[in-house]
């Protein structure tokens, strides 16, 4: 593949290349790697496919038949099972521009093959320790299109499905055992199972997935609009979790079930995005852009939009085929603005209506934007439901690539994990968001819903101090969010304009720090519509989000944070007269606690990062109180003052030579045979640790 440019791969290829093969007759069961899940395969009554899926020993769900039904009106299910064969697959998902910066990527295959006249039909299963998918491969003496997956998922009963009629929509509660349709991704809880619904790997493949519920039953509802005698449907997923907070873990299910780029990308740029709007007539001209552009810089954003209205008739004829997509306004010198920008190390996003695209030559207008310098387009109004839709905006996210920009791609489209082939896609819209002014309700419902399918562009509006719109929720539940909500491209300070914000910097700082993409994950806590925490790392620094609908109290464990080392922790709260409140204190080591008292409808935020300077732990001294000593192989920590919860000893070489809990104020480490110096650290209950070198 050329190094400059990503192309989306077959999905044929998704079946990734097994470690283990073995042949199988049916009825057989796969099980996870951790073996926390169990998928069984056995024949239905008419000879086809039937499955059942087993969580931590709980049948969970099944499906009494399998196979699809065709345009023509046949039903492709196979008379008879000519093949099975299980696979392992272990590996690891590595990625610069996600949530985690390496993921583990294990699961366990399953692909059965059936016949029926000329017709082949392949059924590939995976089994993940926090979920499954299956998908079919069609192979047809006739060319046919699909019509249906003749599937029905049946769901435990006592569910609370969490349903949207809409992309930008709210949510509304159903039973599992009533009847709605839905969008994915659906989540469904219990008191003690947490699950999410999702399509994978639709590379406009087919239209986008709805969901049917009749009874209890689920089905999803897709169809192609092409003929071919090679059919591969999207893959259908459930992930799992005992809770919410759980579910969470299985998010990186939807990008393992795409294939990975090939290509170069290091050019792919994620940071925050300020929006250049004009006030009133829209006419964007060429100094308050090149303002916003210096305002940008200032406040640590990586680009700025030129949003609605920079190009021809402008905004209110935005929709208007003659509405030019390559003839900026009059008031605009592009090409300067754009200069400025590069200058100043700032990335130009140019939108473009769904009219511009689908009206205008799309490899000329982002040859142009080629031409001027821009870094991106972000794609507006698309028909992100229909196959044809999205044939267009994977042919602008390929051709974009193929000139180094990323894409963000707005409106009633949501991601199928396919980022991971087109990792210039760094984000979309598909989400009620904060243009909108929702609930916190609805806010705390986002992360194990929305959020599960992939990263969303939820505009962040954090009006100025003293404006009133916007306002159903606080601005430390939006400083708390930004870290808790994924997207690699996220939009800020969406209505604001630049010099609305000059004498009140400092009540951005958090907006100006925090990243985009990250190297590791922790879900801390979180209850569907109530609240939620999490921390995020980016090198050695830790940024941790939360936010609620009632008030409460949130005390976080930080035991993520490295063992014997200090860190500065800076939080963000709410200070109740709608600005942000900006505290520093010192915590120690992994039993440190960040106690947060959230408002109703608010949030706050924190930055943790290792404290500057001698990062060594203390030496113990007569003060401390703590008596060792040497017995022979033991070594025999006690203290008449300190509550004691562990020590460890290490050699020189920094090799643990023993570990033990305190017992009864004591603790006692068995090291052995082990002759020479000894480093033996004691960690107590307030949080502190202290090191101590010990001879024979």
């Amino acid at each position: 593949m050329c190094k400059n440019s990503l192309s989306v791969l077959p999905s044929l290829f998704l079946l990734c290349l097994p470690s283990v093969c073995v042949a199988e007759s049916l009825p057989t069961t796969v099980e996870s790697p951790g073996k926390t899940l169990s998928l069984t395969v056995s024949p239905s009554s008419d000879g086809g496919l039937a499955f059942s899926v087993a969580y931590r020993g709980r049948e969970v769900t099944s499906a009494s038949q399998m196979g699809v039904t065709l345009a023509s009106g046949a039903n492709l299910t196979g008379n008879g099972v000519e093949e099975a064969k299980a696979e392992t697959h272990s590996g690891t998902m590595i990625t610069s521009l996600g949530e985690w910066a390496e993921h583990p990527d294990n699961y366990r295959i399953l692909t059965v093959r059936l016949k029926q006249g000329g017709n082949t039909l392949l059924v590939d299963f995976r089994a993940y320790d926090e979920g499954f998918a299956y998908r079919y491969r069609c192979s047809l003496t006739a060319a046919d299109r699909l019509a249906a997956d003749m599937a029905n998922l049946k769901l435990p009963s006592g569910l609370t499905c969490h349903t949207e009629s809409g992309a930008e929509s709210g949510y509304t509660e159903k039973s599992s055992t009533s009847t709605f349709s839905s969008l994915c991704p659906l989540l469904a809880t219990s008191s003690s199972l947490s699950l999410c619904v999702a399509e994978a790997g639709n590379e406009a493949i087919a239209n986008q997935a709805k969901l049917s519920c009749k009874g209890g039953s689920l089905t999803f509802l897709q169809s192609t609009s092409f003929s071919s005698k090679s059919i591969i449907t999207p893959w259908r997923v459930v992930m799992m979790g005992r809770t919410p907070l759980e579910l969470l873990d299985a998010k990186y299910i939807m990008r393992s079930l795409c294939p990975e780029t090939a290509d170069d990308t290091d050019w792919i740029k994620p940071g925050k995005v300020f929006r250049s709007l004009e006030a009133g007539t829209n006419d964007f001209h060429t100094d308050s852009v090149m303002a916003a552009i210096d305002f940008a810089r200032k406040t640590g954003f990586s680009y700025v939009l030129l949003d609605a209205g920079w190009y021809g008739l402008g905004y209110s004829e935005e929709r208007n085929p003659g509405s030019v997509p390559t003839q900026p306004r009059p008031t605009l010198d592009i090409e300067q603005v754009i200069g400025h920008a590069k200058d100043n190390g700032i990335g130009v996003l140019l939108y473009v209506n769904r009219v511009g695209w689908v009206n205008y030559d799309i490899e000329n207008t982002l040859d142009t934007y080629a031409s001027w310098g821009a870094s991106g387009v972000k794609m507006g109004f698309v028909d992100g439901l229909s196959q044809s839709g999205m044939s267009v905006v994977y042919r602008v996210i390929s051709e974009a690539a193929k000139r180094r920009m990323v894409v963000n791609v707005h409106d009633n489209y949501r991601p199928t994990g396919t980022e991971r082939t087109l990792p210039n896609l760094l984000t979309v819209e598909g989400i009620r968001g904060d243009e909108h002014n929702p609930t916190a309700d609805h806010a705390m419902r986002l992360p194990f819903s929305r959020f599960m399918c992939g990263p969303a562009d939820f505009t962040f509006v954090f009006n100025r101090p003293g404006t009133e719109t916007n306002r159903k929720r606080t601005r430390g539940q939006q400083l708390g969010l930004m870290v808790v909500f994924f997207s690699p491209l996220q939009h800020v300070l969406w209505y604001g304009k630049h010099w609305q914000y000059e004498g009140r910097e400092s009540q951005l700082e958090f907006i100006s720090k925090v990243p985009t993409v990250w190297d590791e994950t922790r879900p801390l806590a979180g209850e569907v519509g109530e609240y939620v925490a999490m921390a995020r790392r980016k090198g050695d620094t830790w940024y941790v989000g939360a936010a609620t609908n009632a008030a409460r109290s949130l005390r976080l464990r930080l035991d993520f944070l490295e063992s014997g080392k200090k860190y500065d922790v800076t939080t963000y709260e709410d200070d109740r007269q709608e600005g942000i409140c900006r505290t520093v204190r010192t915590c120690a080591g992994q039993r440190a606690e960040l106690e947060l008292d959230l408002l109703a409808s608010g949030g706050a935020a924190a930055i943790i990062t290792p404290t500057s300077g001698d990062t060594a732990l203390p030496e113990l001294t007569a003060r401390d109180h703590i008596d060792m000593k040497r017995d022979g192989g033991r070594v025999i920590i006690s203290s008449s003052t300190s509550a004691l919860i562990r020590a460890r000893a290490f050699t020189l070489g920094g090799i643990v030579a023993a570990e033990a809990e305190a017992l009864g104020g004591t603790v006692t480490l068995n090291v052995g045979s082990h002759r020479g110096l000894l480093i033996v650290e004691v960690e107590r209950t307030d949080g502190r640790k202290s090191r101590l070198s010990l001879g024979n």
